[in-house]
């Protein structure tokens, strides 16, 4: 029996490894966030926390961690909102103590925000011992709030990915191992999806090395009648519309 209301998609981050996905709130060593966004009407506060408390030595980091923050920020298309004209991605490295949580506005911290900036951010762990090498470290978490001029505000926790094993080489938003280091995010199941004013989707498509291969998007919805309906769109990189 269908449910009276039913929202089904498969979301294109595709930072993938065989069959398991992550769920809930474990840590990971990387964090997708799906939207972040800045301007003359809206900011972000995105915080990252290092959950692992090992304390460090005279000759260890112990629990402490890089993390590589990667900002894809999207060149508007004004003929479609789903199709940007493409993305630029600008990147920046900050060290996390044993226990430790950063939180940063991305209207500073990302340095192409300046006028207004939106898109996706990822967080990857590294390695404090090896320049720019992504290292298995599963203990971080995150989340991030969206303000906009009026004072509305809305909370996202990232999706946290586990790490199999250490990469051979360093990796890179667009070119993550080959998708046989992290675990896949689920397929999108919504059991209500009420399309209020304000209501929002966010897509984000980093499988491959380009972000503007464009993407054929099946979307299938019940609506309150147990009436199928059905879309298709076609997007690439990122859309929040």
């Amino acid at each position: 029996m269908k449910p009276t209301t039913f929202f089904s998609l498969t979301l294109a981050i595709a930072l993938c490894a065989s069959s398991a996905m992550a769920d809930g709130r474990k840590p990971g060593s990387k964090l997708v966030f799906p939207v972040h966004r800045s301007g003359a009407t809206m900011f972000t506060i995105v915080c990252v926390t290092n959950t692992n408390t090992a304390p460090a030595t005279p000759t260890s980091f112990g629990g402490g961690t890089n993390v590589h923050f990667e900002y894809a920020n999207v060149v508007p298309n004004p003929a479609d909102a789903c199709r940007p004209l493409g993305c630029i991605v600008f990147d920046r490295v900050e060290y996390l103590t044993p226990a430790d949580t950063l939180s940063v506005l991305t209207s500073c911290h990302n340095a192409t925000a300046a006028g207004g900036q939106e898109g996706y951010l990822v967080v990857t762990a590294q390695s404090p011992y090896v320049f720019n090498s992504d290292w298995c470290h599963d203990h971080l978490i995150g989340s991030e709030m969206v303000v906009n001029a009026s004072g509305s505000v809305y909370a996202i926790n990232a999706a946290a990915l586990r790490c199999f094993e250490e990469p051979e080489v360093p990796c890179v938003l667009l070119q993550p191992c080959n998708g046989q280091l992290y675990e896949c995010l689920p397929h999108c199941l919504m059991d209500s999806f009420i399309a209020l004013a304000g209501s929002q989707l966010a897509l984000v498509s980093a499988t491959d090395d380009d972000p503007n291969i464009v993407r054929d998007l099946y979307f299938e919805v019940w609506n309150d009648n147990e009436f199928a309906l059905s879309a298709t769109k076609r997007m690439n990189c990122w859309f929040d519309v």
